[in-house]
């Protein structure tokens, strides 16, 4: 549960959820909607960064590099939220809204 869990049992309010936005198709659940030059970088960091940290803490939510909306919407819900929307987004992220 990580992260997500931890705010949905610490408040009975929404929670946004900032997500590295890698290309053209912010929901693309595969690669082919990121294969950009920033899709790359991200795909990088995530690599070298983020997957590494995911892995080293308890949840089991190694989502790998650039996790779709799908991803994102399933550990909101097991967090408990039951309402999930994209709120915005930029070139470069995506801020989606969880609510319990």
């Amino acid at each position: 549960r990580g992260v997500v869990g931890h705010e949905r049992e610490r408040r009975d309010r929404a929670a946004e959820l900032a997500h590295r936005r890698g290309g053209a198709d912010p929901a693309a659940d595969d690669v082919t909607g990121n294969l950009n030059p920033v899709g790359r970088i991200y795909y990088n960091f995530s690599t070298q960064l983020c997957v590494p940290n995911a892995l080293s803490q308890p949840g089991g939510y190694a989502l790998g590099a650039q996790a779709g909306e799908a991803a994102i919407r399933r550990i909101a819900t097991d967090a408990g939220f039951t309402r999930f929307r994209r709120a915005t987004e930029t070139p470069f992220n995506i801020v989606y809204e969880a609510r319990p």
